[in-house]
């Protein structure tokens, strides 16, 4: 069978750098866009019936990534490879927060953040749809997901190659970071009390229990050398291709489908 590779792009972990990675180094690579353009779109999701008819059928974009997609949604996990990047849960979540502040421009205190329940254990959500660490965990386990680390990004980028080279989906490069507080001139130095810091703490707790197996996991599979280092594929007429029929032509169909509907 023919494995389909999905990304679920994590918010504030490097997902968007993916993205033009994977845009460079896969064919038909597809970011898969929100439904619904609010702050509640992180209840909104793909379903298979979404994937396969708006793109894979059309077009023949086998392979994506996006907020939306969650593995937890689809009835068949022997048919894909799932992949996403986790980030130290106290930096993701400060980060997600000046995000909020500075991107969506919400007026909004640190302390008010906090208390968004919608907010809390927010890696855990994204991979399995409830705030538990033991969900989540059960959920990786189910579908084989593969789970990298920010902080040790080169061993990831090489343990997820080794499996799209196995599964002749393509081979990534080293990722440069991009969408970066820096980049959008926010400010470098966050300066947050020992107090906003321990609430950071309390609201993620299952995230922290997350990090700590996806680390032991990724340290495991360093040590027995289950990874390969390869030629990366760094294919204009990929990149050309992709952007052009994800952006122009899958993407305009999919808005105007879904207020169709």
């Amino acid at each position: 069978m023919n494995k389909r590779f999905r990304f679920i792009h994590i918010e504030k972990a490097a997902g968007t750098s993916f993205h033009e990675a994977f845009f460079q180094s896969i064919k038909g690579y597809h970011v898969y866009y929100p439904f619904n353009w609010k702050i509640d779109n992180y209840l909104d999701q793909y379903t298979p019936e979404r994937d396969q008819d708006l793109v894979s059928g059309l077009f023949g974009f086998k392979h994506g990534g996006g907020h939306s997609l969650r593995s937890f949604s689809h009835l068949n996990p022997e048919g894909y490879i799932f992949f996403t990047l986790l980030r130290n849960p106290v930096d993701r979540f400060i980060s997600h927060y000046y995000h909020h502040k500075e991107v969506l421009k919400r007026d909004i205190t640190f302390a008010e953040f906090a208390n968004d329940d919608l907010m809390h254990n927010f890696m855990c959500k994204r991979i399995s749809g409830e705030n538990s660490f033991l969900k989540a965990k059960a959920e990786i386990e189910r579908t084989k997901m593969m789970l990298g680390i920010l902080e040790d990004l080169p061993h990831s980028i090489d343990i997820l190659n080794s499996r799209l080279v196995a599964e002749k989906i393509g081979c990534i490069d080293e990722i440069p970071l991009s969408n970066t507080r820096n980049s959008r001139g926010g400010e470098v130095d966050l300066k947050l009390t020992k107090e906003e810091l321990t609430l950071a703490k309390a609201c993620n707790t299952e995230d922290i229990l997350l990090y700590e197996y996806a680390k032991s996991k990724l340290d495991a599979l360093k040590e027995s050398q289950v990874y390969c280092h390869c030629q990366a594929v760094s294919l204009t007429h990929y990149r050309l291709r992709n952007r052009f029929v994800s952006r122009f032509l899958v993407r305009p169909l999919e808005l105007l489908l879904r207020y169709v509907k």
